[in-house]
This record gives C-alpha cells, structure tokens and sequence, in this order.
C-alpha cells in the first residue's frame, strides 16, 4: 500500500515515520532487487551451503530454520 500524501507531509518533520515510510517502500521490491526467490534452485542451494559447512550427521536438533539471512544470501 502507498502512502498517503498526509503521510509523507507528516513524515517531512517526523525521522521515525519518515524510516517506516521508506522501509515499506523499500519492502515491496526487497525480494526482486536481491533476487532473492523460494522456489527448489534457491532452497536445495541453501540447504547444500549449509550442510557442507554442518555435516549431514550430528547435529544438536533434527531441524533448522534459517528466517534472516540477509542480503548477503542470493540464488
């Protein structure tokens, strides 16, 4: 959703509303600018990087969760 104009005016004199602005705008095109994708290519990727630097065996827990990777990480 777009800001309103009220809510740009608004943020001209507020830097915490102003960073929220920008932060949903930078949002809706966060995934496409850092190619960042969950479809197979990008999970099986993952999953490899990390099983090579983990093992395979051993492990404290049975699963993983990976949920902020960061733009570091990009299929």
């Amino acid at each position: 959703m777009a800001a309103t104009k009220e809510e740009v005016e608004a943020a001209r004199s507020d830097p915490k509303q102003a960073n929220i602005l920008y932060h949903d705008w930078e949002a809706t095109t966060y995934d496409e600018k850092w190619s960042i994708s969950f479809d197979d290519r990008c999970t099986v990727y993952a999953k490899e990087r990390f099983t090579a630097i983990a093992g395979e065996d051993g492990w404290p827990y049975e699963k993983a969760l990976e949920s902020a990777v960061g733009p570091d990480f990009s299929c």
